[in-house]
């Protein structure tokens, strides 16, 4: 019921992964973005969205990676662009994952999702930029 100090998102992959297109999830993310900056008390600078990282740059993905990586730009410029319209900072953390078959220790054991090295990655380059927002 309170407003939260910092609010972010990581949305669209199982969208992607399920195969649905970009224009039916650009409404559903501008709902979630408006819901994130009421949880901000209406501060979009307390907002922030982490792009999609590419699962196609793991074991499991490895063998559609080509299909899976354009996809996934597809989301995440459309992410990109609507963040910007409202004016919500959008945090690039793809290039990281894009690295999960050349540093297997980014990938978790399951062979899909990031593992903690990655996050703690992802961890380094938003902090920084969260923190220039706000000011810390």
């Amino acid at each position: 019921n309170e407003p939260y100090n910092l609010v972010s998102l990581l949305i669209g992959v199982n969208n992607e992964y399920r195969g649905r297109s970009v224009s039916g999830f650009i409404p559903e993310l501008e709902v979630l973005l408006e819901r994130a900056i009421g949880f901000a008390n209406y501060d979009s600078n307390r907002v922030f969205v982490v792009s999609i990282p590419d699962y196609g740059y793991t074991p499991f993905g490895q063998s559609n990676q080509p299909q899976i990586s354009a996809r996934l730009a597809a989301y995440n410029q459309a992410i990109d662009s609507i963040c910007a319209s409202y004016g919500i900072s959008y945090i690039y953390i793809t290039d990281i994952s894009e690295d999960g078959l050349n540093q297997p220790n980014l990938v978790a054991g399951d062979g899909l999702h990031p593992s903690g090295t990655q996050y703690s990655l992802w961890v380094e380059r938003i902090y920084p930029a969260v923190k220039e927002k706000l000011r810390l």
